[in-house]
């Protein structure tokens, strides 16, 4: 490739800095097309750069592309992601609304806490190291006693973290002043749940995500890295970007409609869906609030790297001996740690391939299910009913796999059959008959980075990326 070709190219970095890898990929943004791209173990540890740097030096051409590039997007999951500690005071009204504003935001919920705050809950929010804690309570208009008191042991505690504060309207200024008062750094938004059942979460997310960029990035040694980008965000965020735009697309490019992706990484599994649910049957009484039709969840521990061990202890070893073809109980513990030791290990053998492969499945089948909804059958005089809690995604069209596990598999259909509803839980309301799909150029991510300045060119590239197995 001759430097006056690369000239006539607009170009742009778009870098994921990983829990496991750090992944690069170079765009032409008027060709609509991959340049290059790396990967290479993340040094977080360290210095973030290096790991960033061996990604370079494994571009062929790299210091011509890199006179051509425009534009720099990156995003992380690295230092544990964005970690956030949820508190409201019904769990499954308010609490749960303080939850899917974090989700949404990108962060990883690390803690999630109700009523009123214990000096034992306060103990545990210390010990957890939130990066930012979002404190919600009461429908405007309503409680506010709960969330005072909870604003008063926030204040007296030594938790250094910003608090966003997204609470009944009428308590909100009071619970700023009492938290400033003690130096606690605040930022007031709107109420996660102004109205009862009725989620209000942008602004909450809006706030999360400017605390990412003006406070967390320096906080996590990330603005290590802004000597060579331009935009920096959790990785999440951009993957649930990508979801939406793939899901709904823009004025001049068609989306694919209704979607539920699937990301297995080395430390979580997120699961990211876009999805119209529809009225319930007439049998089916709705518990708890009605969900947002964009949704993310992300499982910490169910990991096929940094997370392996977690992921086995859920599923247990006899679930894991029907998988692989190692049968004996201590060899699996012994393959099962040493992939959470030594995080950047590349599986090439037919055993460690084997292993890969049921590690996967076990995450999808997990964060899949927790992900979705469920139902409870009652008999009562008049008949059968069912109590659902969660989002029925029964009619689900369109199942995407994403993720280096699932993306490189040998076999991702088998993995992405772990998300399918199953005769013998019928109670977990997963989807019956999707279209299984994966992201074959493994760039959700990417895709997420650039969509908010080229966003018909993410759109068109993922599309093409989409390959049905």
């Amino acid at each position: 490739m001759s430097v006056k070709m690369v000239e006539r190219k607009m170009l742009a970095l778009t870098v994921d800095f990983g829990s496991t890898f750090t992944k690069a990929i170079v765009i032409d943004l008027h060709k609509e097309t991959i340049v290059a791209r790396s990967i290479s173990p993340s040094t977080v540890d360290t210095d973030i750069n290096i790991g960033l740097q061996r990604s370079f030096d494994m571009i062929k051409n790299w210091g011509t592309l890199e006179n051509n590039i425009k534009f720099k997007f990156a995003c992380s999951s690295a230092a544990g992601g964005l970690r956030i500690a949820a508190i409201g005071l019904v769990p499954e009204l308010t609490g749960e609304a303080a939850k899917q504003a974090a989700l949404g935001a990108g962060g990883k919920v690390i803690g999630i806490y109700s009523h009123e705050l214990t000096k034992e809950d306060l103990k545990k929010l210390k010990e957890s190291k939130p990066d930012i804690i979002l404190l919600s309570g009461g429908t405007d208009g309503g409680d506010r006693e709960k969330v005072e008191y909870n604003s008063r042991q926030l204040s007296e505690s030594k938790l250094i973290c910003p608090i966003v504060v997204a609470c009944n309207r009428e308590a909100a200024n009071s619970v700023i002043e009492e938290l400033e008062r003690f130096g606690k750094k605040t930022v007031r938004t709107d109420n996660v749940m102004p109205e009862l059942g009725k989620l209000n979460t942008e602004p909450a997310k809006a706030a999360i995500r400017d605390l990412f960029l003006k406070h967390i990035i320096q906080a996590k040694g990330l603005e290590k890295a802004e000597s060579y980008v331009d935009v920096l965000m959790p990785t999440p965020s951009a993957s649930l970007e990508a979801a939406s735009l793939l899901s709904s697309g823009t004025s001049n490019e068609s989306g694919i409609g209704n979607l539920m992706i699937i990301e297995v990484g080395g430390a979580t599994t997120n699961i990211y869906s876009v999805f119209d649910e529809p009225p319930p049957k007439s049998n089916v009484i709705k518990k708890g609030i009605k969900e947002e039709k964009i949704k993310r969840t992300v499982e910490g521990d169910l990991g096929v790297r940094i997370s392996a061990p977690s992921l086995l202890q859920i599923a247990g070893i006899e679930q894991m001996q029907k998988l692989v073809k190692i049968k004996n109980k201590s060899d699996i513990l012994k393959q099962t740690h040493l992939l959470s030791s030594e995080t950047s290990h590349i599986s090439n053998t037919e055993k460690d391939l084997d292993f890969d492969d049921a590690l996967t499945r076990l995450a999808v089948k997990y964060a899949v299910e927790r992900h979705v909804g469920w139902i409870d059958e009652i008999h009562t005089p008049s008949g059968k009913y069912y109590f659902q809690t969660g989002k029925d995604f029964e009619n689900l069209k369109i199942l995407i796999g994403s993720g280096g596990p699932i993306v490189h598999s040998r076999n991702p259909t088998i993995i992405l059959d772990e998300a399918i509803r199953r005769k013998e839980r019928p109670d977990i309301l997963k989807p019956r008959k999707p279209k299984k799909i994966i992201d074959n150029d493994y760039i959700l991510w990417s895709m997420g980075l650039i969509s908010r300045s080229y966003p018909d060119t993410a759109l068109r590239m993922l599309k093409r990326s989409l390959k049905p197995v």
